[in-house]
């Protein structure tokens, strides 16, 4: 706490007080999920139809110094903190999370970056407290996840169905190479 006084010529004076704290601790690390839609895989990144991020921390962690959660799509790790262009996730309970459905801007840079067909992207996640300090220090690599975005149906083609009694048989060629082909009949 500090107190300032000030006192004019004519003997008049006035005093007022300020709280402060001093930050000595960084914010807490992150800990990034994104949801996995698509089939199960043994390795890899996350295939997905929604890349929602969740960003979460270490049960313990104080949260209580965090001004914002930066979203950096793509790029470089660690990022120019003063220069590249970022999104801020919103604070959801202990977790913040980022949603592209209601962030228009990372909606169209994933738009611009999307060609169609299965595409990869990464997401860096930086913590920044009051102080203006990031959760890594100059030349660290922030947290970060990939995870591979596609919104595209596969396509089934050529289907014929020859049966000479109660037996039938199916045939078709599939498309895609990240699907799970399930055939009812």
């Amino acid at each position: 706490m500090a107190t300032f006084s000030n006192t004019d010529a004519a003997g008049n004076s006035n005093s007022s007080t300020l709280e402060f704290q001093v930050e000595t601790d960084r914010p807490p690390s992150p800990l990034l999920s994104v949801e996995d839609t698509g089939a199960p895989q043994t390795s890899g990144d996350p295939i997905t139809n929604n890349p929602a991020l969740t960003i979460s921390f270490a049960p313990g962690a104080r949260l209580d110094n965090i001004k914002d959660v930066r979203v950096y799509l793509d790029g470089n790790n660690p990022p120019d903190l003063d220069n590249d262009t970022f999104f801020l996730a919103t604070k959801q309970g202990d977790s913040w999370v980022l949603s592209p459905e209601f962030n228009l801007g990372l909606q169209t840079a994933l738009n611009d970056g999307y060609s169609g067909t299965t595409t990869d992207f990464s997401y860096t996640v930086v913590v920044m407290d009051r102080a203006g300090r990031a959760d890594k220090v100059s030349g660290e690599s922030f947290e970060s996840t990939s995870f591979v975005y596609d919104t595209v149906a596969p396509v089934i083609s050529d289907l014929e169905l020859v049966t000479d009694d109660n037996s039938p048989t199916f045939a078709g060629i599939l498309t895609t190479t990240r699907s799970i082909w399930t055939m009812r009949p």
